[in-house]
């Protein structure tokens, strides 16, 4: 079967400022006409702040055989960034199951073509697989080894394309304007993180215990680690704040609809898969609900930031087998797992 001309690739485009817009032939966003389309962005670095990169095919129609971005490519028409920076690691690195940090957008602009790019980073310390048809080679480059090569070589012999020194310029610049880099954490920092997981998890891992419990007419021991559950949460909440993970609340609305999204096209069908494979049928079906689920609530923030100045009370219930969550009553049967009406609970 031939292989499909790249050419032919529909990308995203999109307004200067990176508005969607229609879609626009790869190869008519690179014939010079600069009609704009979006574009992203990972910087890879390891602990030690080196930064990965790839070297470019000779076959390449832009800068072949010099160094480049750790993964870069366009986004698809129909595409988000997400999406796309999952797609594009998965093909560039072989990188699977993390979603890198956005950082920054900028409009990138060169005698070809006119992106507009959103960056993410990534803290990277497993292997890679790259596809040597398309990357020479893969590597990591302290920031000195980048500074002293870019000065011994400078303009008359290219080892680095344009399009990422303007990356690392603009990266360097960005990390300086910030006083707290989350990118870069102190030892601290990542203590109060790991403390935080910890907490979180041995409150619900309590909660589960206390389920156990009151199955076995046990209401004293129930009431023990409901109680110590309560006091794990308060400890994640302080080491949370700490953390400063915590946004304005139409951000915090922002970043969870976009988790919804890549969690339930990107991470649950894959758990779907190795579940069916492994014939592990339990795990399936709970992979199942939850993917299921996740799509309405990414509905209901979707909804939430189109409603988000109305002072309106909303009670919303919530189905105990599966997590699905209507912001009204309860229906007859779950739309997702067909529990009885009987099985939801309400939160207002």
């Amino acid at each position: 079967m031939p292989h499909p001309d790249p050419d032919d690739e529909w990308l995203q485009g999109c307004t200067e400022e990176g508005h969607p817009l229609c879609g626009v032939r790869r190869d008519q966003a690179h014939d010079g006409s600069r009609r704009p389309h979006q574009a992203v962005h990972v910087l890879v670095q390891d602990n030690q702040g080196r930064f990965l990169l790839q070297k470019r095919s000779s076959g390449k129609k832009i800068s072949p055989g010099l160094w480049d971005t750790s993964v870069g490519g366009h986004v698809g028409a129909g595409e988000s960034q997400e999406e796309a920076v999952l797609r594009e690691l998965e093909e560039e690195l072989g990188i699977t199951w993390v979603m890198p940090v956005r950082l920054y957008e900028y409009l990138w602009v060169c005698p070809i073509e006119k992106e507009h790019v959103t960056t993410f980073h990534l803290i990277w310390e497993g292997d890679v697989r790259y596809p040597e048809e398309e990357i020479q080679e893969v590597r990591f480059w302290s920031l000195g080894e980048i500074r002293e090569t870019r000065e011994t070589f400078g303009t008359t012999t290219p080892i680095f394309t344009l399009n990422f020194l303007h990356e690392l310029d603009r990266f360097l610049e960005w990390k300086e304007k910030r006083e707290e880099f989350p990118m870069d954490p102190s030892q601290t920092e990542k203590n109060l993180y790991e403390a935080f997981v910890g907490e979180a998890k041995a409150c619900l891992r309590l909660l589960g215990y206390a389920e156990q419990a009151d199955k076995e007419e046990l209401p004293h021991l129930a009431n023990l680690f409901r109680a110590i559950s309560a006091a794990e949460r308060v400890h994640a909440l302080k080491h949370l704040r700490l953390l400063k993970i915590v946004e304005d609340t139409q951000t915090n609305l922002e970043n969870s609809f976009e988790r919804e999204i890549s969690i339930t096209e990107n991470i649950y069908p894959e758990m779907i898969r190795v579940a069916g494979e492994e014939k592990n049928r339990a795990a399936q079906i709970s992979f199942s609900h939850a993917r299921d689920s996740e799509e309405f609530h990414a509905i209901l923030y979707k909804k939430a930031l189109d409603h988000m100045m109305e002072d309106r009370e909303v009670s919303y219930h919530i189905c105990g087998v599966c997590g699905y969550v209507i912001d009204d009553d309860p229906p007859e049967t779950c739309p997702v797992c067909n529990a009885k009406k009987e099985m939801f609970f309400q939160v207002s």
